[in-house]
């Protein structure tokens, strides 16, 4: 105590706080988040971490709790990058209670590391599509009276390396039919608000090099072009969400397509 007194660390206020209180103090002052990352980090904490280690007070939280916690979430089927989720929600919090002199050091520091080492964790490498297997599943797509219906879509994937959210979210707008060039400029996205409720967004890329033009190249024009020939026979997309409206694909319903409904398994093989 005397030692944390002369380095200024305010142990026994520390010791009276919980991890969930730095937690509402750090999360109100973070405005620069996005309301997506937001919202998704809001849940994460109260679902994984509010009623578990968030109870403890801050100072009697170890480098091997950490560890323990981790351990915890791999054991009951957690995903490698989903932890990496919580210790990107965890590390801030820590940092701040020690700029703050709360605690001496922050004891998320190094823990991933030794768990990616002691679990042989590696990330999947992604492998695209070679062209005679592109050329294949469209081929299937197109003749399976299951699938076909997706075609038109499934083109627009292969065809231009959009996100799921990016292509479920393209307006007729931002197709340049003359000058063959796609314009992604937004991300359509369903969430879970703070209530626990699903919500339909658009949201804007986080970096301007989310912002890109897409050259259209013939396949993927021909799909666009016939999806909106069917369009103009059965009626066009009248979903409207936050301004935007105009959507090209959509559903039976003729509403657009969101990433969780019942294309989202489909849609995943791409990812």
């Amino acid at each position: 105590m005397l030692r944390d007194t002369q380095d200024g660390i305010n142990s026994f206020v520390a010791a009276r706080m919980t991890l969930n209180d730095f937690w509402e103090d750090y999360i109100a002052t973070k405005y620069e988040l996005k309301a997506s990352t937001r919202t998704n980090y809001k849940y994460m904490y109260g679902k994984y971490i509010k009623e578990n280690i968030g109870m403890r007070d801050i100072a009697s939280i170890r480098y091997s709790d950490i560890k323990k916690f981790y351990g915890e979430l791999l054991k009951h089927g957690f995903k490698p990058n989903s932890v990496e989720i919580i210790q990107t929600i965890l590390h801030p919090v820590f940092n701040v209670a020690v700029k703050d002199g709360y605690i001496r050091i922050n004891p998320t520091d190094g823990v991933i590391a030794e768990i990616k080492k002691s679990h042989d964790w590696e990330k999947p490498k992604r492998h695209a599509l070679t062209v005679p297997e592109q050329e294949a599943f469209v081929d299937f797509v197109a003749r399976s009276p299951t699938y076909h219906h997706w075609s038109n879509l499934f083109t627009v994937l292969l065809g231009t390396g959009m996100r799921v959210g990016e292509c479920l979210g393209l307006r007729w707008e931002d197709c340049d039919f003359k000058g063959k060039i796609i314009n992604v400029n937004h991300n359509l996205i369903h969430r879970v608000t703070e209530a626990g409720n699903m919500e339909i967004h658009i949201t804007t890329p986080k970096t301007k090099a989310g912002i890109r033009m897409i050259p259209m190249f013939d396949d993927v024009k021909r799909a666009l072009l016939d999806e909106r020939l069917k369009q103009m026979e059965h009626g066009f997309t009248r979903s409207e969400i936050d301004g935007y409206s105009g959507f090209i694909f959509q559903n039976r319903f003729q509403e657009v397509l969101i990433p969780h409904d019942e294309t989202a398994g489909k849609l995943r093989f791409f990812h």
